[in-house]
C-alpha cells in the first residue's frame, strides 16, 4: 500500500498540518522540522497522488462545474 501524508506525519513524529505546511513551502514551518520531514519523505518514498491532491483542491471543483454547464450547453444546442 502507497503511503499517504497520515503516514508521513506520523513517522516523522508532526501533525498531519505540518506535513502539509512543509509540502506547500510554508514559512511558518521551522527549518529543522521541514528538514525531519523531509527525510522521512524521502526514506518513505512518497510522492503524491495527482488524484487525491485534485480531490482536496478547491479550484478543481469550481472547473468541473465550469465543464457540466459547458457540456448542458453544447448538448441544449443540439438539434433534436
Amino acid at each position: 500500500m502507497s503511503k499517504t501524508i497520515y503516514d508521513i506525519a506520523k513517522a516523522a513524529g508532526v501533525s498531519i498540518a505540518t506535513v502539509s505546511r512543509v509540502f506547500n513551502q510554508a514559512e511558518s514551518v521551522k527549518p529543522e522540522t521541514r528538514k525531519k520531514v523531509l527525510k522521512v519523505v524521502d526514506e518513505m518514498g512518497y510522492h503524491p497522488h495527482a488524484y487525491a491532491q485534485g480531490l482536496a483542491s478547491k479550484k478543481k471543483f469550481k472547473h468541473r462545474g465550469a465543464l457540466c454547464r459547458k457540456q448542458s450547453m453544447i448538448l441544449q444546442k443540439q438539434p433534436a
